[in-house]
């Protein structure tokens, strides 16, 4: 939270746990202790440990148009994912076949010239979350083409 205090969310006896309900993108920080019950009832706490950061994986972002509108030339827009660090461009000869990233970038468009005219070119994108070094992928767009003016 913009707060930056921490709340209990669970005591358990299990070395790991799951936390259900995020929202896709929300970044989360966490840390952890270990403690005692003695028989009297008292609590004996552990030094708590480093910050664990991480994130929920982002939304899908939806295709919204691809565009070949001058000669080499084609546009991809989609839709903007909250909580994304940036988007990664994706694209084919063939819709089932292997697809190459053509640009990460934080706008939800982008333009690229000098591809050979008449080719059909088929476009997936995907947003992703940055932190603490590591990057979060989410989900692939569906698909979509266009020939190549």
């Amino acid at each position: 939270s913009s707060t930056k205090k921490y709340v209990k969310i669970k005591s358990t006896a299990s070395t790991s746990y799951t936390v259900k309900n995020l929202a896709a993108g929300t970044s989360c920080s966490f840390k952890i202790r270990s403690y005692t019950k003695l028989s009297d009832g008292t609590v004996l706490w552990g030094e708590y440990s480093d910050v664990f950061e991480t994130s929920t994986k982002p939304s899908e972002p939806l295709i919204k148009s691809v565009s070949s509108s001058a000669k080499g030339q084609t546009t991809v827009k989609w839709s903007d994912v909250e909580g994304k660090t940036g988007y990664q461009l994706y694209y084919s000869t063939s819709e089932n076949g292997t697809y190459k990233k053509m640009k990460s970038t934080t706008a939800s468009s982008y333009t690229k010239t000098g591809i050979n005219t008449g080719k059909t070119l088929y476009f997936k994108v995907r947003a992703y979350v940055k932190v603490d070094g590591k990057v979060i992928h989410g989900e692939f767009s569906s698909v979509k083409s266009v020939k190549i003016k």
